[in-house]
């Protein structure tokens, strides 16, 4: 358990910065639950070291959809990582992600 959840998937990648230092970065998406009692809410957990502080919870109507969109959240993440096109990320191999 890491960030106060447990992850359903993890994978581990290279964030290279604008000056050319590649550091680990790990994704990680944890369980999606139903975010209340009345169930017309859902929430997934998600953190990725290095690109977002803190865990971001990720809404949908419910739990599969918030994983869906947990998902994509971390694509549109990974697409343009710490808002900015300066920095690329890598599979641990070096190829390309």
């Amino acid at each position: 358990m890491v960030f106060g959840f447990s992850s359903v998937v993890e994978r581990d990648l290279v964030l290279e910065n604008p000056s050319g230092r590649r550091d680990p970065i790990r994704v990680r998406v944890g369980v999606p639950r139903w975010f209340s009692d009345a169930r017309d809410q859902a929430v997934c957990p998600v953190h990725i070291d290095g690109v977002l502080d803190g865990v971001k919870e990720i809404h949908g109507s419910d739990p599969f959809q918030a994983l869906e969109l947990a998902l994509a959240f971390v694509q549109q993440n990974l697409d343009r990582p710490g808002g900015s096109g300066a920095k690329r990320v890598y599979w641990p191999d070096g190829e390309s992600y």
